[in-house]
Order: C-alpha cells, then structure tokens, then sequence
C-alpha cells in the first residue's frame, strides 16, 4: 500500500517538474525559516541566563541619538540610592581610543573592546 502511495507522487513530480519543484523550494524556505526563528528565540530567552540569581540581574539601555553600551557613573548611584529594590548597579564605561596593545612572544595584538568598571561589579556578576 505504501509503495503505491511513493510511486504516484514520484509520477506526480516528475509529470509536474517545474511545479513540484517550486513547491519543494517553498517548502524548504519555510521549514528554514522556522528554524531560524526558533534559533533566534532561544538566544533571546537564553540571554544572560548563566547568572546564578538570573532573575535579579538587569541591563539598563541608555537609548540617546549615539547608542553605546555604557552606563553613566551618576546612573548608577542614583538608582542604588534613590529605588530600595536595587540592591547594588554597577556602571560600564568603554575605553574611548585604540586600544590596549598586548606583546606576547614578540607579537603584538591590539585588544578592543574594553570596559572600566566599578570594583563592585563582582557582587552582581554572579558566574
């Protein structure tokens, strides 16, 4: 019985190439496309996740015409003084310029992306 069913829809196809061949393409297109939402969700819901008191830790975003990833120093004092939820905040501020050379066995490696950060950020960074 299944070997009639597989043999009709091979007859189909290949009687109907062009048309079973943009059905095949939508369908795989499709499929793609839920993967890829479903991989992007799970970053998303896994974002910062590894903390031990993940529900406690939050980021601040500082939306302005120039978005940064930093935190103003008065921010973060303000809000550890001024919400008694907030237990402690800890602020980031980027290293504004080239870099930080690093020579290691005669090679030099340029690391960007650097933060300062305020010496309490072990007391919220819980990994």
């Amino acid at each position: 019985m299944i070997q009639n069913y597989f043999k009709t829809a091979l007859r189909s196809l290949l009687k109907n190439k062009y048309y079973s061949a943009i059905n095949i393409a939508g369908l795989a297109v499709g499929i793609t496309c839920v993967f890829l939402i479903l991989q992007y969700l799970q970053r998303e819901l896994a974002y910062d996740q590894f903390h031990d008191g993940a529900e406690n830790v939050y980021r601040v975003i500082w939306n302005n015409e120039n978005p940064q990833t930093r935190t103003p120093h008065p921010l973060a004092q303000a809000m550890v003084h001024d919400f008694p939820e907030v237990e402690s905040a800890v602020s980031l501020t980027p290293l504004w310029g080239p870099g930080l050379t690093k020579e290691t066995f005669s090679i030099k490696n340029l690391e960007k992306n650097i933060q300062y950060d305020e010496t309490n950020i072990l007391a919220v960074d819980t990994t």
